[in-house]
C-alpha cells in the first residue's frame, strides 16, 4: 500500500486517494447527525503490514466523504476509523466513532464499504446511548459490495414535519 494522499472535490464530496490500481475499497462515509461548519469527520487506514497514514480530515464536508484503499497485493484487509468531531473554539470533542476491522480487499474488483454514523449513536466521550444498537456496534469483517459511482450507499433522509 502507498502512503500518498490526494485530495479532489468531486459532487459526491471529498474524495481522499491512497495508492493507485485495479484493487480498490472504497470507503463511504454518510451521517445523519446535524452538521454544524466546525464539524468534521476523520478518517484513519491501517494495514498489518503497512501501519497507517496520518489522519485525513474532511472539514467542512458534504455528504458522502469517500476514501479509496488500494493495495498492491501485499495486504488482504485493512482497518478504518472513522471520527465525527465537533469542534468549538479551541475544544475538540468526539461525538461518534465507529472502526471496520479486516475490511477485505477483493482482487482486480473495485468493491464499496459503507460506514454510516448515525444520531442515535452520537454520545459524549464513551457515554454512546446505544452501545448494543447494531447500527452503533463496530464492523467486523464487514462484506463489501459493488462500486458504482452514480449510486453511492446513503443513509435515508426523512422529510422535516
Amino acid at each position: 500500500m502507498i502512503a500518498r494522499i490526494a485530495t479532489s472535490f468531486v459532487l459526491a464530496g471529498v474524495t481522499l486517494l491512497v495508492g493507485c490500481g485495479p484493487t480498490e475499497v472504497v470507503v463511504v462515509v454518510d451521517t445523519d447527525v446535524q452538521s454544524t461548519s466546525s464539524d468534521e469527520i476523520d478518517l484513519a487506514v491501517t494495514a498489518q503490514d503497512f501501519g497507517g497514514f496520518p489522519t485525513s480530515t474532511a472539514s467542512p464536508f458534504q455528504l458522502p466523504i469517500t476514501l479509496g484503499v488500494t493495495t498492491k497485493g501485499q495486504e488482504s484487509t485493512f482497518q478504518v476509523t472513522v471520527t465525527l468531531i465537533r469542534s468549538a473554539q479551541t475544544n475538540r470533542e468526539t461525538v461518534d466513532t465507529r472502526i471496520a476491522f479486516d475490511v477485505p480487499f477483493t482482487k482486480d474488483e473495485r468493491r464499496a464499504l459503507f460506514v454510516p454514523l448515525f444520531d442515535k449513536c452520537v454520545g459524549t466521550g464513551t457515554a454512546q446511548p446505544n452501545p448494543l444498537d447494531p447500527d452503533c456496534l463496530d464492523l467486523v469483517s464487514p462484506k463489501t459490495t459493488a462500486f458504482d459511482e452514480d449510486n453511492l450507499p446513503r443513509i435515508p433522509r426523512t422529510a422535516s414535519p
